[in-house]
């Protein structure tokens, strides 16, 4: 186009431009309208789509979300957003608190009426509608059934509550009784932690009929009056009750959900005292530390009984409580600090106010430590645990457990309150060392504090191509706490040889988890626990982020798609793995109780050995060791926080010829070239998993063990029992225990057979090798 052309085209295409503008702006200028109005806008909503709450897991076009001025949820709508653990939708998947028109981000993994706890949910049909749409109400009904129940849930929400109100009715429809039903609303939150006043248990134990789920920015409270118990775990807990439904009763349960867009547990307290018209008193109070300073963010903690009751938030050095009748102990405390005194209070009477104010709160210390090989001086990662640390409750205020950098291997630097304290540096503690005790670690207030640790280092698998991997670990994904930098730092500080990330249904923090194992230069096997509420299953190595697999299905069609995987150019084959087989959303568990959607499939190749179950050994003996089937044993530790659980305690040894890569080591597994182990090591000469002949009836079986903490009993067992054994310690027998020995058991075999060795040092962890196949002949 020459100049000429240009000019000639010019008025024209700023014409064109003018009108697109004009015409733009026209459209837009409602859309933005609406969007300022919302944000100022204190009616209640209704919408179907993906939710608006950032982070937030919903992004079905069926899901509806509820928001008011206070606070919005998500509840999954029929075939829309897939909840976790196979529960059927219509429960709420997100939730967050509003803040001055903004919604704050997604801190719900499920909140849920549960008709029976976590057993399998048998479900034909969920509907979900809305009810009521208006600016100062709306109600949402979600229709489902378990078994012959129908179950009919409605969530409230109004113009100014910071709540929704949750209502369920259970209609029995079966001429059937239903006993022992464990009924009640559930709790899961994300990246945080549950608090119940007096702790989880009888209701009656308790001190107060809520529960909250928070950190430092949010709480969600759960208000029930219905429950006989209060049970769970860290990110999840439920209030529920036992009860019995004949043919044709109806039962109802009422729940209310409060959000609060900070983690202060006297909010929730107050809410469920003003519910039950409770009288109160308030207490108030000015807080400065020990050395004169006021505190900006107090913590000022209420005990009942010796309990943790309630605490509360306070702002610029003040604070302000409310309490009902009774005598209790409060203490103030911040971040990493050394709690202040106690305070006896004793509130009832005529007196409507009280006034405890506090000045010895002390501030932390710095704590350095370098830890290195005793023998080398190399660095070493460490898991580093704190002994005589308060334990602090609000959980963000401070923890127990450290790691080493990742950065910079074998620092650590944190602060730590004022006193005197016991260190346990751990570095593949158990296996290839001891735990070491740091004693008398004094910190003051503003200073810093250096020392040096070493750790010895006994033995090394991996010289011998045995690699040790803990096979199912949790990052932050929904009930998970573990963010993926300490994820990858508790594996390295457990000497683990390859990381392993296996959160549910999602493959979210892949990319992230093999950065920070890149960096060490550690291998690092994807994973994922496909999570129906019937089964869960872990597939591994994936190719990184691959997210194809089904959340939900029959047995066959979960692992037909796992299979799939091989398609991938990453991939020659994958494991299936069946996790915690014997709890009630278990694998064999669901056989047992004939919960298994299409039936059950024997299409999978390695079985979790949890919690010690011996009927998982005795299944896969009798079911397929006895005829050949080559099932296999892994350990691993299920690990949703490595805080609280050490990663690892419980892992797979396998042993790898070639290069150490997540295909190979997975391979190995899958070949049953394995044991599993708490702290001793086995390496065998007739490699486990494979088949052996016995030459004129006679089998050698030969292997050497280790054990750090010192051998006590060998043990060999056969489709009869226990084949041979040797003790070589005992607190009656006056025997030294060997940290290592080799072993030649000359075992008559008559027939073919297989065999297994369980090692067992002087603590009494345990190892158990997959077995070997022996054929006469």
């Amino acid at each position: 186009m020459d100049n000429r052309t240009k000019h000639l085209f010019s008025p024209f295409i700023k014409t064109s431009l003018l009108v697109v503008l004009i015409l733009t702006a026209t459209l837009m200028f409602p859309i933005i309208l609406s969007e300022h109005a919302s944000a100022q806008d204190n009616s209640v909503r209704v919408e179907r789509g993906w939710t608006p709450i950032p982070d937030g897991e919903a992004y079905s076009e069926t899901d509806i979300t509820m928001k008011n001025e206070k606070l919005a949820i998500t509840v999954t709508g029929s075939d829309g957003s897939t909840p976790p653990w196979g529960v059927p939708y219509g429960g709420i998947l997100d939730g967050a608190a509003v803040v001055d028109g903004e919604i704050q981000t997604d801190q719900v993994t499920l909140i849920d009426f549960l008709p029976n706890r976590w057993a399998a949910w048998p479900t034909e049909y969920q509907e979900l509608e809305i009810i009521e749409d208006n600016p100062e109400r709306a109600v949402v009904e979600a229709r489902r059934d378990w078994n012959e129940v129908d179950l009919v849930t409605t969530y409230t929400l109004e113009s100014g509550d910071n709540f929704v109100n949750i209502d369920t009715t259970m209609e029995n429809n079966s001429e059937e009784t239903y006993t022992d039903m464990n009924s009640g609303y559930s709790l899961a939150i994300e990246g945080g932690w549950i608090f119940v006043p007096g702790g989880r248990g009888p209701r009656e134990d308790t001190l107060a009929d809520w529960m909250v789920g928070y950190n430092e920015g949010w709480a969600f409270g759960l208000h029930s009056d219905y429950h006989e118990l209060v049970e769970g775990g860290t990110t999840w807990t439920e209030q529920y009750e036992i009860q019995t439904m004949e043919s044709g009763e109806t039962v109802s349960y009422s729940t209310r959900l409060q959000v609060e867009p900070i983690g202060d547990a006297a909010r929730v307290n107050k809410f469920n005292m003003d519910l039950s018209e409770t009288a109160t008193r308030k207490i108030s109070g000015e807080v400065f530390d020990s050395q004169g300073n006021q505190v900006d963010t107090p913590i000022v903690i209420a005990y009942k009984n010796n309990d943790i009751y309630t605490w509360t938030i306070g702002d610029e050095g003040n604070y302000e409580l409310k309490l009902p009748e009774g005598d209790y102990e409060l203490e103030t405390v911040f971040e990493n600090a050394l709690p202040s005194s106690r305070q006896e209070v004793s509130i009832g009477g005529e007196t409507e106010q009280y006034q405890a104010d506090f000045d010895d709160v002390e501030a932390p210390g710095e704590f350095e430590l370098q830890i290195s090989d005793d023998f080398s001086a190399d660095p070493l990662d460490a898991r580093i645990e704190l002994e005589g640390v308060p334990e602090y409750v609000p959980r963000f205020l401070g923890v127990e457990t450290r790691f080493t950098e990742l950065e910079e291997m074998g620092k650590a630097n944190f602060p730590l309150p004022p006193g005197t304290f016991d260190m346990q540096i751990k570095s593949g503690a158990n296996f290839v060392s001891q735990p070491e005790l740091l004693e008398d670690i004094t910190i003051e207030s503003g200073e810093i504090t250096s020392k040096e640790a070493t750790v010895e280092i006994f033995t090394d698998p991996a010289e011998d191509n045995w690699y040790g991997v803990d096979l199912h670990q949790h990052s932050d994904i929904e009930d998970g706490l573990t963010s993926p930098k300490d994820l990858v730092r508790s594996n390295l500080a457990g000497q683990l040889d390859l990381v392993f990330l296996s959160d549910h249904d999602s493959v979210e923090r892949h990319e992230e988890v093999h950065n920070y194992s890149e960096q060490r230069g550690v291998p690092f096997i994807p994973s994922i626990e496909i999570s129906p509420m019937w089964a869960h299953f872990n597939v591994y190595p994936l190719p990184l982020s691959y997210d194809e697999l089904p959340e939900d299905g029959e047995a066959s069609e979960i692992f037909a798609a796992a299979r799939e995987v091989n398609e991938e150019p990453e991939v020659d084959d994958v494991v299936i793995q069946v996790d915690h087989p014997w709890i009630s959303y278990g694998y064999y568990y669901s056989l047992q109780e004939d919960d298994i959607p299409g039936g059950y499939d024997p299409g999978y190749d390695v079985v979790e050995w949890f919690a010690d179950r011996e009927e998982t050994i005795e299944y896969l003996a009798e079911e397929y060791w006895d005829n050949g089937g080559e099932k296999f044993l892994v350990g691993s530790t299920d690990v949703h926080d490595v805080e609280t659980t050490v990663t690892g305690y419980r892992r797979t040894y396998a042993y790898v010829e070639d290069e150490l890569t997540p295909q190979n080591y997975s391979s190995a597994v899958k070949e049953g070239n394995a044991f599993v182990s708490y702290g001793p090591l086995i390496y065998p000469d007739q490699m486990f998993g494979e088949k052996h002949e016995a030459e004129n009836g006679e089998f050698q079986l030969s292997f050497r063990t280790e054990a750090v903490k010192g051998l006590q009993e060998v043990h060999i067992y056969n489709s009869e029992g226990i084949k041979e054994s040797e003790l070589l310690s005992s607190e009656h027998v006056p025997l030294t225990a060997p940290l290592e020995k080799e072993f030649n058991f000359e075992l008559n075999v008559n027939e073919d057979d297989w065999f297994l060795i369980r090692v067992i040092d002087e603590e009494g962890n345990n190892a158990i090798s997959n077995p070997i196949w022996v054929e006469v002949n």
